[in-house]
């Protein structure tokens, strides 16, 4: 199955669409999983446009590292994501309630980061 970046984005903004959603129903947890994976789908959309492929990186820590390593996003966004990607783990497997305003940052990550993957791919 060929992937194309333009389909990573239209991902990234469902999940993002589904964060919010989430919020809306003080579903935390689920909110912030969602804004993580919408970053992960932009990101992936970076990769398909610089390297043709999407990695799987062995670790959270080195999606953020490889991601920096090309060199096409500012480090704000490397910073957004790095967030969102450390918060994955307790967004899924924890047992507590993520407070509110942990997914609204989240979200708010999620959003600005996908708005620098739009920027850096143009039209594509």
């Amino acid at each position: 199955m060929e992937h194309h970046p333009a389909q990573s984005v239209k991902l990234a903004d469902q999940y993002l669409a589904a964060a919010k959603l989430c919020l809306e129903l003080r579903l935390t947890n689920p909110a912030v999983s969602m804004a993580v994976h919408s970053a992960i789908h932009a990101k992936d959309a970076v990769y398909l446009k610089e390297r043709n492929t999407i990695p799987k990186p062995r670790s959270h820590s080195q999606a953020s590292g490889d991601l920096r390593s090309l060199g096409v996003l500012k480090e704000s966004a490397i910073r957004q994501f790095a967030r969102l990607i450390a918060s994955k783990s307790e967004a899924e497997y924890g047992q507590e309630d993520l407070p509110v305003l942990d997914a609204v940052a989240s979200i708010q990550d999620a959003e600005r980061f996908l708005a620098s993957v739009k920027k850096f791919l143009g039209s594509i």
